[in-house]
């Protein structure tokens, strides 16, 4: 059915503009140890 579940140290990442967002919808799951950081917003277009 093209589901799969996620391994116990794989995130799925969702970016908030669905429209222009490139994230694990497009490349799939990140694992855990390729985590190098937190993303924080600088700046938000109101």
């Amino acid at each position: 059915s093209g589901c799969r579940g996620l391994g116990a140290s794989d995130y799925f990442l969702l970016a908030r503009n669905v429209r222009a967002s490139f994230d694990s919808r497009y490349f799939g799951p990140v694992a855990a140890d390729s985590v190098i950081g937190r993303a924080t917003p600088l700046w938000v277009w109101p």
